[in-house]
């Protein structure tokens, strides 16, 4: 099996563990494989509504499900990273996402993700958990390094959101050419968040590329690392 991750998506050090909002956990309808923790019934029923709809997308990228989960609907989020909007535990399998109503309060102004709706980004942020989760539980294949792994999370994440959202997640960014993955690093992950999103997904978008180069990542047939071992 791989090592388990602990750097993960949105929240690039160490996990802990967050605020909950004292929640029953619950299945999703027709889906045992997730439980749902969150006070309001509306984010409970949003959640399963996210996960079925990203399920083909997700196994379209060659990523599935093999364990159970369990996502959080949390207030905040106790993290180093003030800014930490949602996180994947690979020891307890478990998604934490910070509620809609509070996500606000978490955005930094220079974020990209502050353009679009709170609602439109508590789904995203679902899928690129989600993305982190199906990864980890995937039989001992290639993938096993951070740029990777939040490559396939970002794009992703961004390919779900509408057109709208999504150009204004994409708008002002700087990157000239797509094809160069000399960007798509685990430094850029660390110290520039926004602008690795954004070229993850610019690169996925190319022709030829989407599903197909993630599971050559996932295979281990491709690789973002400058210098592989």
């Amino acid at each position: 099996m791989r090592a388990a991750r602990h750097l993960v998506a949105l929240c690039a050090v160490a996990v802990l563990p967050g605020q909950g909002l004292g929640a029953e956990a619950l299945p999703c309808p027709d889906d045992e494989q997730v439980i749902v923790e969150a006070q309001a019934p509306a984010d409970v029923a949003r959640v399963c509504e996210v996960v079925a709809r990203a399920r083909p997308d997700l196994a379209a990228c060659h990523l599935h499900q093999s364990d159970p989960l369990v996502i959080r609907v949390v207030a905040r989020i106790t993290h180093p990273v003030d800014s930490c909007m949602a996180q994947y535990d690979c020891r307890a399998r478990t998604i934490a996402v910070t509620s809609p109503a509070t996500l606000p309060e978490v955005l930094t102004a220079d974020s990209i993700w502050a353009r679009i709706a709170p609602d439109a980004l508590f789904d995203s942020l679902i899928v690129h958990e989600l993305a982190h989760a199906f990864i980890d539980q995937a039989e001992c294949r290639g993938i096993a390094c951070l740029a990777e792994d939040e490559y396939i999370a970002y794009a992703l994440q961004i390919d779900s959101l509408a057109p709208a959202d999504r150009a204004a997640v994409m708008a002002g960014h700087r990157i000239t050419d797509a094809a160069d993955t000399g960007r798509l690093n685990d430094f850029i992950v660390l110290a520039g968040p926004n602008h690795f999103a954004q070229a993850a997904w610019l690169h996925f978008s190319l022709p030829g590329n989407g599903c197909a180069f993630v599971q050559k990542l996932i295979d281990g047939e491709a690789t973002l690392q400058a210098h592989p071992e």
